[in-house]
């Protein structure tokens, strides 16, 4: 049976004065208690009680140090590492300025000495205390960690690389996005040296010129932002078929998405930041497509770019190589309702968001458009993402057409696309209501629509969205053609009531208490009323799709002022006059 460990063993050793080998050693056999499966619970329990007493104690950190410095196990290189962040986190401001630069310099010593060998949650631990530091006392009384992460980022090989993209991350995420007390507490002093290591220093001083530039925390003019862009470029020459190089474009694409919401655009026109991650977007390694389309996404999810920077950030995804490029990525990602391959799925579905906000984009700032840019390919491209499958995959872009064809300038134009009609069916057949579908219907729509949704009150209010576009959609078109619209609509229905039963047994005048009854007279069997069946969810999505046209037609009507004769005298004549 494994033995317990005295609670005060660790204390008593320390004031004796001479007791940090046996503090070690018995870190080291409670650390063996906790992980042996042979481990009462009772056991167990009483040594982990003793390792969180270690961490009170004055000489914690450097029992931290010497067991994450000079240890092999990997499980008391954790432990000592947690014990150097619990210092950190809950005592740094009790420590006098030489503790603190003794953990800092504790931190750097472990920092210099990581090699690929070691496993990655341990270097993302140290990376960890790092930031924890940082946030402490980056911009005070330490003002060199950037020049410190440039001379790691120019050590050979990636281990070190990697460890750097970690740090900013991290740093960026805790600085800009969390609720961290300590950040809050230096936000403004933190945020600022963020940007300052991270922009180009022309590009600061054209956007800023009257800024104060004390305390000096960035190290040399380029910035983080062209490093990280110049290393990824080296990763796609080198080849992402590579794991290890794989790895690295997609960590610094990491980066790029943490950074991105917040970084001054013209710094990523500066750098060539779109072209960058496009560039990714087309490798053939999907952890790297996936990272880039993430960096897009945080990309164009931004809302406050001037006319200029929309021109030089947005205006290009709309041009023929973007629309190409995001073409081929949509027919790859597209899945087989029946073997949906889940990396494809979940990259066809933040595409479909990604394309959204470059749609939202062309609503927002149609008019600073450059003259003579050719939107009808990226508006084709909508249109065939819109028709996806998968109603999760299409509701982003389906809302965008909302927003389009809704537009004074944009929709009157978007209409008169070839692809309008194909629009205006696809609307009308999606209005059909797919939660009162059998439950074995093998239709893809539904399949996939099931596999999105895990309760019927979330696919009900799912699908109730996005009905409430495709009527959007359809009111907008009859609003914008209205003799053609009606014309489609009214013949489709016409249609649809003519040929309602072909193929299917006719409703049941007689027994209706029965739900089944033999015909005689030719052989099919009549079926009494049920609400999901396929004629009377023909009817009821017909139905809808006339009413949302009523919709646009009242819409039409009261924004030209026309009178019921005009109206008439609209739908009769050859060619609706607009």
């Amino acid at each position: 049976m494994a033995s317990t460990i005295p609670l005060n063993g660790v204390a008593g050793a320390a004031a004796s004065g001479n007791g940090g080998g046996d503090a070690i050693l018995k870190i080291h056999e409670a650390l063996k208690i906790v992980y042996s499966p042979q481990s009462t619970n009772q056991a167990r329990q009483e040594a982990q009680a003793f390792l969180e007493s270690v961490k009170s104690l004055p000489e914690a950190p450097e029992h931290g140090f010497n067991l994450a410095f000079n240890q092999q196990d990997p499980i008391v290189r954790h432990y000592g590492l947690s014990l150097l962040e619990h210092a950190v986190k809950h005592r740094w401001a009790d420590y006098t300025p030489e503790l603190q630069e003794c953990l800092r310099n504790y931190m750097l010593r472990l920092t210099k000495a990581i090699t690929d060998r070691d496993p990655l949650y341990l270097r993302n631990k140290i990376a960890q205390l790092w930031v924890e530091i940082a946030k402490r006392a980056w911009c005070a009384s330490w003002l060199d960690m950037d020049a410190m992460l440039v001379h790691l980022w120019q050590l050979p090989g990636f281990v070190h690389k990697l460890f750097v993209l970690k740090v900013l991350e991290s740093l960026s995420e805790d600085i800009f996005n969390s609720d961290d007390v300590v950040v809050a507490l230096r936000e403004g002093a933190l945020s600022k040296a963020c940007v300052e290591i991270f922009t180009p220093a022309a590009i600061l001083s054209e956007e800023f010129p009257n800024r104060q530039k004390n305390p000096e925390v960035r190290f040399q003019a380029e910035g983080w932002l062209p490093r990280i862009t110049q290393f990824i470029g080296e990763c796609l020459s080198a080849g992402v078929q590579s794991e290890d190089v794989a790895a690295c474009a997609a960590k610094a694409l990491n980066v790029l998405t943490s950074v991105i919401p917040w970084v001054i655009p013209k710094a990523i026109s500066a750098v060539n930041g779109r072209g960058v991650m496009c560039s990714c977007l087309a490798t053939s390694s999907v952890p790297v497509q996936k990272a880039a389309l993430e960096a897009l996404y945080a990309l164009y999810s931004r809302s406050n770019y001037t006319e200029e920077e929309f021109v030089d950030l947005v205006v290009p995804m709309y041009g023929p190589e973007a629309v190409d490029l995001c073409r081929r990525l949509y027919e790859w990602s597209t899945v087989d309702a029946h073997d949906i391959d889940e990396d494809k799925y979940q990259f066809a579905k933040k595409f479909s968001e990604m394309l959204c906000c470059l749609g939202n984009y062309l609503d927002r700032k149609f008019t600073a458009i450059p003259v003579g840019t050719n939107v009808q390919g990226f508006l084709e491209l909508l249109m065939l993402v819109v028709q996806s499958q998968s109603l999760v995959v299409s509701i982003p872009i389906l809302l965008t057409w909302t927003r389009i064809l809704s537009h004074r300038a944009l929709g009157p134009a978007a209409v008169e696309m070839p692809f309008i009609g194909n629009l205006l069916e696809l609307c009308s057949n999606r209005l059909l209501r797919y939660e009162w579908l059998p439950e074995d219907t093998e239709d893809p729509i539904y399949v996939l629509l099931n596999e999105d949704t895990d309760t019927v009150p979330e696919r009900h209010a799912f699908l109730g969205n996005y009905r409430r576009y495709c009527c959007s959609v359809i009111e907008s078109i009859v609003n914008l053609q209205l003799q053609g619209a009606f014309t489609v609509i009214l013949n489709r229905a016409e249609h649809a009531l003519n040929t309602l039963y072909d193929g299917q047994p006719p409703l049941s005048r007689e027994c209706p208490d029965l739900a089944l009854r033999d015909d005689e007279s030719d052989g099919h069997v009549a079926a009494n009323y049920q609400k999901n069946s396929m004629p009377v969810l023909t009817v009821d999505c017909h139905a809808t799709v006339i009413e949302a046209a009523l919709k646009g037609y009242d819409k039409w009507k009261l924004s030209r002022n026309r009178t019921d004769e005009d109206v008439r005298s609209t739908l009769s004549s050859p060619k609706e006059s607009r």
